[in-house]
């Protein structure tokens, strides 16, 4: 209870905290989570980011978009429960992880595992995944695997059959909430190896067991996603792209492994965001690589040699390497290159590692029959130096958490951050840019068009420096024809969309922009071009829909527009505006019945919103 407590605590200030970053295409602005408890049956059936329009989505997470969706259903727009319940899993995860240890380690190594569950649950690298809603898929994966391992513990103690049924439940929620998950599959055996007298054989009979559930959601991925994933990876997502040098790529991802150890056992400077060019490219004769491959060497030749000694910092180390194997972008180019909340679940190998220091450092453990029945407070009592090392991280952990966790606040305050923490990295730059530009940012300044040109100047800035970064990005470009737009300045905003366009013909809200620009100046037609463009483009863009069914209607072509209108309605059902131009549509035609039913029904959707 002591570690759930600190988790608790640790994160308490972030109940009162807004939505923020991913937030947005998980839940604020998705469509299909918005739905409520209805869209559950399609959330299983597609991608994690279906209802939002993003190109290229190759991640399956439904049991936490599940859950998103159902506190839509049952508090809308707040994001207090999404807050509460990140807490709470937290904490309940720090709870399990003790009891899930202290079984496996047994009574000799309780100190063990009671320092590691501690240092973990409070360490600040886990800051981003705490505060940030959409990162229940992280909590509740590793929560779920500790679960798995609680039962498995049971199975292979008693052999009862209904232990290891619940152990491979539980594992295929993990990975029903986080891919990544699958890497757990390789920890089981090393858990069941290290940490008691089992034999070989049941061993592999029961990860082979828990194997199952890994084919199971592997099959079931494929079938909604495919194979062949989101395709190319851009450079603005993972600045490993920026060289084709594939010696490079890999010698800065060893890099970026070194900084994750760095953030883990000294986390100074945390940051929402390292994309590039905020992480430089470094080559096999760089002392950054070089420093980083010589500690990640070391640490592998060390569990090596120590593997059938079952040393607990060797197992350390071979689960931290394991669960980021994924994550590492060693071994196969992911979306991201460097993201704090991938080290989720990995760095509780380098928590068990320090754990296993501390204790070296201090007083020897007390023999097994020595310590039966021992309670927390006599635990502490015959460790004093071990557990007052512990305490002393714990507090200089908790005033970092602290002082982070405001950076999570809301968006404005996270982007402000960014932008300090990673000056040079494109992304930071677009983010505030792009949330300064936005009417929520402008509401402050209650019309005066002085202060709303001042603030628009300022974004406008702030999304130049993100393509001045990387002129291959093109959001901040689409994002500038918007600001532009939105200023009136159509020469501007036609010639960023131009760019836009020309680096990526693709992308269907680009199309949709540039038809909302040529709607505004009149040219209905090729408006209409852009929206039936960004349609082809993307199906389910519901905009589009609405804007293509505005466009047939000015144009007089009302059945056209009808069924534009009627679409959108029924790829987001509580689109407002489209509802009720299908109304003022069926007036224009004519059919007074048909048009106060859907303006009655806008005017409802408004009511609730």
């Amino acid at each position: 209870m002591i570690v759930a407590a600190i988790g608790a605590v640790f994160y308490i200030q972030t109940l009162s905290y807004d939505f923020v970053l991913d937030d947005f295409s998980a839940i604020k602005e998705n469509r299909v989570t918005k739905q409520g408890t209805s869209a559950l049956g399609e959330i299983f059936k597609t991608t994690y980011r279906h209802g939002y329009t993003i190109q290229g989505d190759e991640l399956y997470r439904p049991v936490p978009k599940a859950i998103f969706a159902c506190l839509w259903q049952w508090f809308p727009d707040n994001p207090f429960p999404g807050h509460l319940l990140n807490v709470l899993c937290y904490a309940f995860t720090g709870f399990m992880l003790v009891i899930t240890l202290s079984k496996f380690m047994g009574q000799q190594n309780v100190l063990i595992a009671f320092i590691a569950s501690a240092l973990f649950i409070a360490h600040p690298i886990h800051t981003e995944v705490t505060a940030n809603i959409k990162s229940l898929d992280e909590i509740l994966g590793f929560l779920f695997f500790i679960i798995s391992l609680y039962f498995s513990h049971s199975y292979l103690v008693t052999n009862k059959n209904n232990k290891i049924a619940i152990a491979a439940a539980f594992y295929f929620l993990a990975l029903l909430c986080k891919e990544s998950s699958i890497t757990f599959i390789g920890v089981f055996p090393l858990m069941f190896y290290f940490f008691g007298n089992n034999s070989i054989s049941s061993i592999i009979k029961t990860t082979a067991i828990l194997f199952v559930p890994a084919l199971v959601f592997l099959a079931v991925r494929s079938s909604v996603i495919g194979f062949s994933g989101a395709g190319e990876v851009s450079t603005a997502d993972n600045l490993l792209m920026a060289t084709d040098n594939m010696l490079f790529r890999k010698t800065t991802a060893i890099f970026i492994m070194g900084l994750y150890l760095k953030l883990m056992v000294a986390p100074i400077q945390l940051a929402f965001d390292y994309s590039y060019s905020q992480i430089p490219i470094v080559g096999p004769g760089d002392w950054r690589f070089l420093l980083s491959f010589a500690i990640l060497i070391t640490m592998a030749v060390y569990a090596a040699l120590n593997f059938k000694k079952k040393n607990i910092a060797a197992f350390g180390i071979l689960y931290f390497f394991i669960t980021a194997s994924l994550s590492s972008n060693v071994f196969m180019i992911i979306g991201t290159s460097m993201g704090e909340r991938l080290m989720y679940a990995p760095s509780f190998g380098i928590c068990l590692l320090l754990a296993w220091l501390i204790v070296m450092l201090g007083e020897k453990i007390k023999p097994a029959a020595d310590n039966n029945g021992e309670d927390a407070m006599a635990l502490i009592k015959n460790n004093v130096l071990p557990v007052g090392i512990t305490m002393v991280i714990i507090a200089v952990f908790g005033i970092k958490t602290f002082s982070q966790n405001p950076v999570w606040k809301n968006n404005m305050k996270l982007y402000e951050s960014g932008v300090k923490v990673s000056p040079n990295s494109t992304r930071t730059q677009y983010y505030l840019g792009n949330a300064i530009t936005k009417p929520e940012y402008m509401e402050q300044f209650k019309g005066d068009s002085v202060q709303i040109k001042k603030a628009m100047n300022e974004g406008i800035a702030y999304l130049k420096r993100a393509v001045e970064i990387y002129p291959g990005f093109t959001d901040p470009l689409t994002q500038l024809g918007v600001a532009y737009y939105k200023m009136k300045d159509y020469n501007n905003a036609y010639k960023y969309y131009e760019q836009a366009l020309k680096q990526s013909p693709g992308v269907a809200t680009i199309h949709n922009n540039m038809g909302t620009l040529m709607f505004e100046t009149g040219q209905y037609e090729n408006a209409l071009k852009a929206f039936e463009k960004a349609i082809q483009l993307d199906p389910f863009y519901s905009d589009a829909y609405n804007n293509a069914g505005s466009a047939y209607g000015t144009m007089g072509k009302y059945d056209q527009a009808i069924n534009m209108f009627t679409k959108c309605t029924e790829l987001d059902p509580v689109n407002v505006m489209a509802w009720k131009f299908l109304g003022i549509t069926y007036q224009n035609k004519g059919d007074a019945a048909r048009a106060k039913q859907y303006l009655d029904k806008a005017a409802s959707l408004e009511g609730k919103n």
